[in-house]
Formats: C-alpha cells, structure tokens, sequence
C-alpha cells in the first residue's frame, strides 16, 4: 500500500553525510515521525524523477513523500518528488508552509500572481511553453505559438525588485530588459523577408559582449577547463586581452573599396615621382579614414 505525505527536508544527502552514496536521497519529517529533532533516524527518501532531471530540494523545503508501506508498522521504502514550490516568487526558496499556500489547510494565504505586474512580464515561461526553469535567473524554454517554433536559453534574465515595499515582488522576478544573456533559436516561415535577408530560421546570440573561442588556443585553452565555472571568470580580463577584435564585414569593404579606388587611380607622370593629383579623392579619404572603426567593440574570437 502507498500512502502520500508532505515532509519538511531535514537534510539532503552530500558527501558530508556518514552514510552517503551521492544519491539526491533527502531526510525528511513527516506529521507522523517521531524523530525528536534527530534527523538521522529518519530513512532517506529516494527521488522519484530520473537523474537526468535534478532538482534537489534545501533543507527546510517541503517535498511529496510516497511510502510504500507494510500495512502493519507504517513503514517502508519512502520517496519524494520534489521540492514543492507554490509561486514563482518562492523559485529560489520555498519553505514548508509557503509551500502548501496553494492548498487545503495552508498556514499562509498565496502571494498575488505576477502577471498582475507589468514589469514581470517575460521574467517566466508561460503555461503554453515547456521549460527548466533554474533556482536563479536562468531558465530553458521551448516554444510553439503562432506557427513559429522556438528554443530560448536564457542567464540572467530576472532580477529583484529593489526599491519596492511590496511584499509579493519577493525573489528574482522582474524581467532583465537590460543586460541578460540569451541563445535564441526560431523557425518560422517567412520570418524574415527583406531583400537579402530571407530567412525561415534564424539564431540570435545576445549578451554585453559575445567571445568565440577555440579550446585549441594555446594562448587561452588552459583558462577554459575549469573544473567549476569551465571558463575561469577570475580570468576572463586576461582571456579577453588574448582575443581578437571581430572586423564588421560592412566597414571591412568601405575601407577596401577606398584602397580599391586609389590604387586604380593612381597616376604620375613617370617612375619614380610623386602622385598626380587625386582628381577621384580616395587617397584623402584614406588618409582621414579610422581604420579601428572596422573593429567590433563587443565581438571577439580566438
């Protein structure tokens, strides 16, 4: 017989436990445990979800247990999916008894939704979008509306409403209009159709600054296999400094097409003398012209 509970973690299970096996395994109390504040007697609780979706909830969260009880000493194999996280606003961290705001018996009343906030729009997927949605800023969406299907890998796309006293804008969840960072992958058809432009599909990479690098770079591979963060961000000056500035094809061809002209046009009267004039004026305008003007500021590769 399987019995359904709410628990509140205890403890989730990390090397520092005397009996670990690095399993996402959780310790948590139920209404009916007699643990005495010592949580070592309560029996770990197996994740239910497969491995390749973690979602490890913090001690003090609450989590579905499932027991799979004898029907004689009410005990058994437990189980959790989990952590239960009522609203958004509680994404970061969602204690027991905001947990169950949402059902019968809760202790709090919910928070007002956020879709009642125009600056929260966009901040999280919608119920139409299927989604990872991260502990922090980050998410993973893919979408199909209107035609149109779409994957959005997104960092730093929300933020804290500083400044503001209203209790229901708690967390990470006003949109980031302003320097998030995102892969946006769309199919659509007919999605551009300017001259030149024509598209069905298209990949839009977005962030301050975008680097292209190569683990093959002996000047920069040793800073891009961090075992923690992959990229050493306590050197991302020095990886920075180490790449190259990205030409912009458009000025790249003005500048060629000045040095063009002004060789095609270059005349004098015999070898060895001066330029006759400069009737077409290219070679004025190479003079004047700012070459690092050809250079991106925010794109870089190695």
């Amino acid at each position: 017989m399987m019995s359904i509970s709410i628990g509140k973690v205890k403890e989730v299970e990390n090397n520092l436990s005397s009996d670990s096996s690095d399993g996402l395994r959780v310790r948590a109390e139920l209404p009916q445990d007699q643990s005495g504040g010592d949580k070592n007697v309560l029996p770990w609780a197996f994740p239910l979800l497969p491995k390749a979706f973690r979602s490890v909830p913090k001690v003090g969260e609450a989590v579905f247990i499932l027991t799979d009880t004898d029907g004689v000493r009410n005990m058994g194999q437990r189980y959790y999916i989990g952590p239960i996280i009522s609203q958004d606003q509680y994404n970061e961290y969602c204690e027991k008894k905001k947990a169950t705001s949402l059902m019968l018996g809760r202790e709090l009343n919910p928070l007002v939704k956020l879709s009642n906030y125009a600056e929260t729009n966009g901040s999280f997927p919608t119920p139409n979008d299927v989604s990872v949605v991260g502990r922090g800023k980050e998410d993973i969406i893919l979408r199909n509306e209107n035609g149109s299907s779409e994957v959005d890998i997104r960092a730093g796309i929300r933020g804290e409403a500083t400044g503001s006293d209203d209790p229901n804008l708690v967390g990470n969840i006003i949109f980031n209009g302003v320097d998030p960072a995102y892969i946006q992958l769309k199919h659509k058809a007919g999605l551009v159709t300017g001259q030149d432009k024509e598209a069905n599909s298209l990949i839009n990479l977005v962030a301050n600054r975008v680097n292209i690098m190569s683990n093959k770079d002996a000047a920069i591979m040793h800073n891009l296999r961090d075992q923690d963060t992959l990229v050493n961000y306590e050197k991302m000056d020095e990886i920075m400094e180490s790449l190259h500035q990205v030409p912009m094809g458009d000025k790249l061809v003005e500048l060629l097409k000045l040095i063009v002209g002004a060789i095609m046009h270059h005349v004098h009267p015999w070898a060895g003398m001066e330029q006759c004039g400069d009737w077409p004026g290219y070679i004025n305008q190479l003079k004047t012209y700012d070459i690092e003007s050809i250079l991106s500021k925010y794109v870089r590769i190695s």
